[in-house]
């Protein structure tokens, strides 16, 4: 197979800081497209809100976003198509600290249920959704510079799958099933911004017959609550709706309270991810997440205390039986907003806070039941933005979000806290299990390749691994391998430093290549360490670092093989976590 990118050829990671000239991948041909709109925004009548903040000035259309908050324009006649190319030139005419803007689409009646792409002063572009109001940030990643003038924003939209382009460059590839519908089209900004908006276009793309999908379908939600409304969980006097979250009350420090949702019940294998905060209260106070429950004495738990301790386990006939406790760095102090995910497969149950695993622990007394959440104590605390994702029961296949035939099976979940007898990874000096993790330390001068003993032969699918470093340079890199040949000299690599550098390359008998080099827009912090993953079909590689989509390319040299960890020039690392769906 022919080679799409010209290779840089390195003497080793060493060099991975160095300045580097990388080649790209081109992309493919543009499909046919029909034009739907095209308004160049110099005059009105195509329904323009025309107001003390938005007018045309005979250059385009200007938003004139004083004050505070967002101000958004759409057109009032629908445009009745889903799978739109929206485009639109902007010009920031002036922008202060928090301004931002963009555009908006599938409008569903009024910009409280819309998608919306913006881009700030800085260069951080946000894809995001308005849901009844509340704001989501899907995905959001730094621009190479901030734009000088005009810039160009644009949004392919067909079903679930998204493309984001900023001045020609797709920045991103994503999947989201939150407003499938056709809306209208419109513009945004946030305070404090003049931005001058010019050149609309709307087309409707011919979807190609034998295009692969923008992005890998991404999971269908079983459940998707941001509590706008109450729905069926309850409400009294001690349960409120307020401001978009679930709230329980309560005035006795002694006391507890609960509340699930029953048309929730019947869950067995699944995941669930919650965001919670305390409104009011002292230290003492417990609250978080409950599943499988049965009824107001039956259940498990999972809780947080505003001083960072968190408790799990399962409370039978009305007596708790605590099976994991601790403080967590992950855990997010006072008032803050802290999401709490619970993975219920099986017998096992993995936790996690604020996307770092705090305890896996086995338990089979309840199979299914409801979700719930939970107050101890005197205070009062908030819930919000509740997704359920359905898994894989032990040893099934998983068929994909988009029904197209294609299935994954988790084959490999090495939560890496310990050996187990298995001896799937070297206990040495410079291997060792300790701070949550399997530590792999590197020499001073030089990397450390280490693979998975176990077999593992990794072609297509997914990859996935956590890492975080806690010793060495800035500049050391460290992350994951895939497709290892058995010595250990020929693999694929994706590597980042404490800088945010990333990197994706090969390393073909001892000789490294980098194919692509940049900046990962936000890297996690304390236990929560970074996430690297690969997904693979044939020749070609989709990474990604904390679900940011970094980039695809296209390579044949290996084909299949192990997976393991890297780290180089004195780093040591942290690695946990390490899941192969195939």
């Amino acid at each position: 197979m022919a080679r799409t990118r010209r290779l840089v050829v390195l003497a080793g990671l060493a060099l991975l800081a160095a300045g580097l000239a990388l080649a790209t991948v081109p992309l493919a041909g543009a499909p046919p497209e029909t034009i739907l709109l095209a308004d160049p925004l110099l005059e009105a009548g195509r329904g323009w809100l025309e107001d003390d903040f938005s007018r045309f000035d005979g250059e385009g259309y200007v938003i004139d976003a004083r004050g505070a908050g967002g101000y958004p324009r759409w057109l009032s006649t629908p445009l009745d198509r889903a799978d739109v190319c929206v485009s639109v030139a902007a010009e920031p005419l002036s922008l202060g600290p928090g301004g931002s803007y963009g555009l908006l689409l599938r409008v569903g009646g009024s910009w409280e249920n819309a998608y919306s792409f913006t881009l700030d002063g800085s260069g951080v572009w946000r894809f995001g959704k308005f849901v009844g109001g509340h704001q989501i940030v899907v995905r959001q990643g730094q621009a190479t510079a901030p734009a000088d003038g005009p810039v160009r924003l644009k949004v392919l939209a067909q079903g679930e799958q998204f493309q984001l382009t900023l001045a020609d460059k797709v920045v991103a590839s994503l999947a989201d099933p939150t407003h499938a519908g056709p809306g209208s089209v419109g513009l945004i900004a946030q305070a404090p911004a003049i931005v001058r908006f010019s050149d609309l276009q709307v087309t409707a793309p011919a979807r190609p017959a034998a295009q692969e999908p923008m992005a890998p379908p991404a999971p269908r939600p079983l459940l998707l609550d941001n509590f706008a409304q109450a729905g069926d969980w309850p409400l009294d006097d001690r349960r409120h709706l307020v401001e978009g979250s679930y709230r329980l009350q309560s005035a006795d420090p002694q006391g507890s309270l609960m509340s699930w949702s029953p048309g929730s019940d019947g869950l067995t294998h699944f995941t669930a991810r919650l965001d919670t905060w305390q409104v009011a209260g002292g230290q003492g106070a417990l609250f978080g997440l409950l599943w499988r429950v049965q009824d107001a004495l039956n259940y498990y738990f999972m809780v947080i205390a505003p001083d960072g301790r968190f408790h799990a386990g399962r409370c039978q006939a009305g007596v708790p039986e605590q099976r994991a406790a601790g403080y967590t760095e992950a855990l997010r102090p006072g008032g803050a907003r802290n999401s709490l995910q619970i993975s219920a497969v099986g017998t096992q149950h993995r936790l996690s806070i604020n996307g770092a695993q705090v305890a896996v622990f086995e338990d089979d007394y309840f199979a299914h039941g409801a979700l719930g959440v939970y107050l101890q104590g005197a205070g009062e605390v908030a819930f919000d933005d509740l997704v359920v994702l359905a898994e894989a029961a032990p040893g099934q296949l998983m068929a994909n979000a988009a029904g197209a035939g294609e299935a994954g099976q988790l084959v490999l979940d090495d939560p890496l806290l310990a050996d187990l007898g298995a001896r799937a990874w070297p206990l040495d000096a410079d291997h060792a299990y300790e701070q949550g993790g399997l530590v792999v330390r590197a020499p001073a001068q030089g990397s450390r390749s280490t693979l998975r003993a176990a077999p593992t032969d990794f072609g297509d699918g997914r990859l996935s691994v956590r890492a975080r470093p806690v010793q060495g340079s800035v500049q050391a890199a460290y992350g994951l391998l895939f497709r290892a040949t058995p010595a250990g000299d020929s693999f694929y690599f994706l590597l980042l430093n404490g800088a945010g550098q990333y990197y994706i390359g090969r390393c073909l008998e001892g000789q490294y290549t980098v194919f692509e080099a940049g900046q990962v827009a936000a890297l996690r912090g304390g236990d929560l360490g970074n996430e690297f993953q690969v997904t693979c079909q044939g020749s070609s590689i989709v990474y990604s670092i904390n679900d940011e989509e970094l980039g695809r390319l296209e390579d044949d040299a290996l084909a299949a093989g192990g997976v393991g960890v890297h780290v180089e020039n004195g780093a040591v690392a942290v690695f946990r976590d390490l899941r192969l769906w195939q």
